[in-house]
């Protein structure tokens, strides 16, 4: 299986590298906010960090939340072509980057702010990445023919199975890291 995901990853790289781009460009943004020391405007309901670092969050709440996020991705990605696969990568890496500078404003630390998502983001990332490239299925499709050859390789049955299933896995341990770990990480951090 991790032969298979690995060459799916391989042939996919120009797909991957574009969500890596358009992530990490979203994602830094809040760092790039601290380290010139710019004040934003967040409304006090997003500051309040409190609920989701106690347990009232469960991983299976999360688990289906970022499942319907996924599977959205990837059905009104192909739906689309493409664009709204594009459009819920950058939505959701905007999530994350407010959610990263508020988690930064609760620490006062940098590395509280990346430490907080660290555990699961590590599994989540991945997910998104995948749930990305499924979405972009029928945009690869209209290149190859476009260009009347395979210009971007598309995925065979199995390989997209396979695909959904180390998606799917990377979700479910996310989440249960998500709903366990972080808020007692966090906990820990805060009270010191």
């Amino acid at each position: 299986m991790i032969d298979l995901i690995s060459r799916i990853i391989f042939r996919n790289s120009r797909i991957f590298l574009l969500a890596f781009f358009i992530w990490f460009t979203i994602t830094v943004f809040p760092y790039l906010i601290v380290l010139f020391n710019i004040e934003l405007d967040i409304p006090e309901q997003l500051r309040s960090f409190d609920n989701y670092l106690t347990n009232d969050i469960t991983w299976h709440e999360i688990f289906i939340h970022n499942f319907i996020s996924a599977t959205a991705m990837i059905i009104l990605g192909n739906l689309s072509g493409g664009l709204i696969a594009v459009l819920l990568l950058v939505y959701n890496a905007s999530i994350v980057a407010i959610a990263a500078y508020i988690a930064f404003l609760k620490g006062d630390s940098i590395g509280y702010s990346i430490m907080i998502f660290l555990p699961h983001g590590i599994f989540e990332v991945p997910a998104i990445f995948c749930s990305f490239l499924l979405g972009m299925s029928t945009f690869k499709a209209l290149i190859n023919k476009i260009y009347s050859e395979e210009v971007i390789p598309n995925d065979s049955t199995k390989d997209k199975i396979a695909i959904l299933i180390f998606m799917l896995l990377s979700l479910l341990v996310a989440s249960i890291i998500e709903s366990t770990v972080t808020p007692k990480f966090s906990a820990v951090f805060i009270n010191n």
